[in-house]
């Protein structure tokens, strides 16, 4: 079997619109699924003193887990504006998504 997570969680640094592409072409919600608010939420980004890049870098965090000690994940963060839950999108999915893209687009 493939490990599709160690493949694609390296390569060139994540942006904002990757993340925004990702989420809106495979459907995500933005209902919070603790406070049900509904609508955008705020995306951790790597900011340079009090300028923020028009399509800034995404903060990427590092997930250790009891069941892969050895294996952690890499994550891009968004939080709820309202309630402040924190979620978490595996870097892998996003750059597999991005890779199926560039793909489909020639």
């Amino acid at each position: 079997m493939i490990d599709l997570r160690n493949m694609m969680e390296s390569g060139p640094p994540l942006r904002m619109s990757h993340l925004l592409s990702f989420l809106s072409q495979t459907g995500r919600s933005e209902i919070c699924p603790f406070c049900r608010y509904d609508g955008g939420w705020d995306i951790h980004l790597q900011i340079e003193g009090d300028r923020v890049e028009d399509d800034a870098l995404l903060s990427i965090f590092t997930v250790q887990t009891l069941s892969e000690p050895n294996s952690p994940h890499q994550c891009a963060g968004l939080t709820c504006p309202k309630c402040g839950h924190f979620s978490m999108i595996s870097v892998y999915k996003i750059r597999h998504h991005l890779d199926m893209t560039e793909k489909a687009n020639g």
